[in-house]
This record gives C-alpha cells, sequence and structure tokens, in this order.
C-alpha cells in the first residue's frame, strides 16, 4: 500500500470508528440495563424460585392470561447461552489485535 493509499484508508477507517463510537456511546445504558437483567436472570433461572415457578405451571397453577415465557424449557436457558458467547465475543475482541490491525503492522 502506497503513502497515498494508506492516508485515505485510515481516513476512512477514522470515520467509520467515530460513527461506531457514538453509536455505542449512545447503547450504554442499554448494556448496562441487560448485564443487571441478565445478572437478576441468571440467579433467579439456578434458585428454587424457578423450579417452584415452572413446576406450578407444569400444574396449571399458574393464570394462562399472564406472559411467562421465562418458565419454557428452553427459553431462558437459551438466552443465557446466547449472552455467555456474546460477552465471550466481546471479550476476545478486547483483549487482543484483530487481525487487520496485526496485518497492519507489519505493513508500518
Amino acid at each position: 500500500m502506497n503513502q497515498i493509499e494508506r492516508i485515505q484508508d485510515m481516513d476512512n477507517r477514522m470515520r467509520r470508528a467515530q460513527v461506531s463510537l457514538e453509536q455505542f456511546q449512545k447503547m450504554k445504558g442499554s448494556f448496562a440495563e441487560l448485564v443487571k437483567d441478565m445478572e437478576v436472570l441468571s440467579s433467579y433461572y439456578d434458585s428454587d424460585a424457578w423450579m417452584n415457578d415452572y413446576t406450578a405451571d407444569e400444574e396449571h397453577r399458574i393464570p394462562n392470561t399472564i406472559r411467562r415465557g421465562v418458565l419454557s424449557q428452553d427459553g431462558l436457558y437459551d438466552l443465557l447461552t446466547e449472552y455467555d458467547a456474546f460477552l465471550e465475543e466481546i471479550c476476545d475482541l478486547l483483549e487482543g489485535k484483530t487481525q487487520d490491525s496485526r496485518k497492519m503492522d507489519d505493513e508500518m
């Protein structure tokens, strides 16, 4: 990559990064809520309370008129698993350089 191409590439990356950072800053509050909600849901799922609620639902002691997706056999487990995988991906991104940054280091 010659000097002009490098400058153009870096400028494009800077513009994309500015937009992405603005978007992430707007989402920060939502992410904090997500973390708190997932901690509460994980504790609930691991507790006797979830099993008691699940059993009550299976025995038709919970009214059909209320939302109770949290009591489905796989719904909450799948959400918690998906969240864990998401956090792992985020940690991987934060812990190391990406392939592109390593490549750029080699070229400079």
